[in-house]
């Protein structure tokens, strides 16, 4: 496919997606992550590791694999403990500097600058001196900023993956294009993401939700996602602090709509990333590897069709792997992106 064959495909998995959303939104979210979500996992780290990850050296996503390793080990004890998901970073107080927790959240932190200063120094003392800083500035964001801390650590593997760097990556692709179609689908996509923010815009989002999803979608956890922006949507006055993290999200007059661009941004992102065979060329592997994906893929829907929560026990480590592995990805192409839009404004000003 051409690259604005892809862009007219992308166009049309967005109003899919939309709609989807739109009509289920729970269920959607669960068929999404559950069904398109391992593939996309097992798929992206195949073809991250075909690239040595984008790093300079190979070697140094050992330290990505590590961090990940520590917050699957803990993020699953406190699924199979019966607490939720996203309870794997909690907030610190000054009390807690040195507690194993605060070690735990900052893993997260630290990948993602980490990654940052693997790709901007070539030394090791200008590595190690930015890691220390590094270092001082999660920890003080930990102790001054807790609310920030815990909001921007719930967000930057859940959300802030699946829809802020989405929409990077589908800027970068238009610039690169320079296609009207290109940027029709990042001005398409930001639009239906703000659709569900708007309140004076009327969405027919569905109020129904199976007792299957609702059983499973507040055992997973995943209602703190939804308690999060709903905090961040209603004013200060009209939620009071002893109610904060108790918002029902199936009472609360945006809980759907909020779920429903929940639902939107994950289905997106999976189906965004299958669209671009031809770029990523996962679909021509050589067939071992290409069976081991399949295997492992129906075997984690398996797992998922047994029981929800064993799932996302099951399969969080290649969840957070995909994610804290594409963080060196991430820094290049918001780098790339910054290059080219000032590429782009020069030369508007130069035909001026």
């Amino acid at each position: 496919m051409t690259g604005r064959q892809i862009d007219y495909l992308n166009i049309l998995l967005l109003g899919l997606a939309f709609v989807v959303a739109l009509l289920v939104p729970f269920e959607a979210f669960l068929f999404s992550y559950a069904v398109l979500g391992p593939l996309h996992y097992i798929t992206e780290i195949s073809w991250l590791n075909q690239r040595d990850f984008f790093l300079s050296k190979r070697r140094h996503a050992a330290f990505l694999i590590l961090a990940c390793l520590v917050l699957s080990a803990q993020a699953i004890y406190f699924t199979v403990s019966g607490h939720s998901l996203v309870d794997e970073i909690p907030k610190v107080h000054i009390g807690a500097i040195l507690s194993l927790q605060l070690f735990l959240g900052s893993l997260l932190f630290l990948a993602f600058f980490t990654t940052f200063t693997l790709l901007k120094t070539k030394t090791a003392t200008n590595f190690y001196s930015w890691l220390l800083l590094i270092v001082f500035i999660v920890l003080g964001a930990q102790i001054y900023l807790p609310d920030q801390y815990a909001i921007f650590s719930l967000m930057l593997p859940t959300l802030i993956h699946v829809s802020v760097f989405t929409a990077i990556f589908i800027l970068s692709g238009a610039l690169k294009q320079n296609t009207p179609s290109g940027y029709l689908v990042f001005v398409l996509y930001l639009v239906v993401c703000a659709l569900f923010f708007i309140p004076g815009i009327i969405l027919p989002v569905a109020s129904h939700i199976s007792d299957y999803g609702r059983s499973a979608y507040l055992e997973s956890g995943f209602d703190r996602l939804n308690q999060r922006l709903l905090e961040m949507m209603t004013p200060a006055s009209q939620t009071p602090a002893e109610a904060k993290g108790q918002i029902d999200i199936l009472q609360h007059p945006f809980g759907f709509r909020v779920q429903a661009f929940i639902a939107f941004a994950y289905t997106y992102h999976y189906l965004n990333w299958f669209s671009k065979t031809g770029m990523v060329g996962w679909h021509r592997l050589p067939k071992k590897r290409l069976g081991a994906i399949l295997a492992l893929w129906l075997a984690s829907m398996a797992v998922y069709a047994y029981d929800y929560r064993v799932g996302l026990a099951v399969l969080l480590f290649f969840s957070l792997l995909h994610v804290i592995l594409e963080f060196p990805l991430n820094h290049k192409v918001m780098g790339q992106v910054a290059v080219d839009l000032r590429k782009r404004l020069d030369l508007k000003r130069f035909r001026a």
